[in-house]
């Protein structure tokens, strides 16, 4: 089951459920860079913007769960942080993996016709990704 989460991790990294979120600095903030956020100043925090940053992830627009074998989930904020986080992350990862056992187990999914990745905000297929879906009871 490792290597199932490390393919959901690169899904959820790469497509983001929440493309970002709405803060408000309660009190003064200054930043890493020496940057000053004054208090009662509204903050967006891009999650496309990490996971797709090439000085958190290698190749950031290539779909590779490999990478999460030594991966730092630091950066990683697909269900949110802090106190915010999401409390059905765990039941959203377990229906993702029996979703994905049942499927890949029962049939076989090919490209119907071809198709691009458009990033804008979040990933998203032009065509939606249309897929040509077999029994593999047919096809053994």
């Amino acid at each position: 089951m490792t290597f199932t989460q490390h393919v959901i991790n690169e899904t959820l990294r790469l497509t983001n459920v929440l493309t970002s979120a709405h803060r408000i600095a309660l009190q003064d903030v200054q930043t890493e860079e020496g940057y000053v956020i004054p208090k009662g100043w509204k903050v967006v925090s891009s999650w496309t913007t990490i996971h797709l940053n090439p000085k958190l992830y290698a190749e950031p627009l290539e779909f590779n769960p490999w990478r999460w074998k030594t991966q730092s989930v630091k950066y990683f904020t697909p269900f949110s942080g802090g106190p915010r986080f999401c409390t059905g992350s765990e039941l959203a990862r377990l229906e993702i993996a029996l979703l994905l056992h049942f499927i890949l187990t029962k049939y076989s999914l090919h490209p119907a016709e071809d198709d691009e990745a458009v990033y804008f905000g979040t990933v998203k297929m032009r065509k939606g990704l249309p897929v040509t879906v077999t029994k593999l009871s047919q096809i053994l």
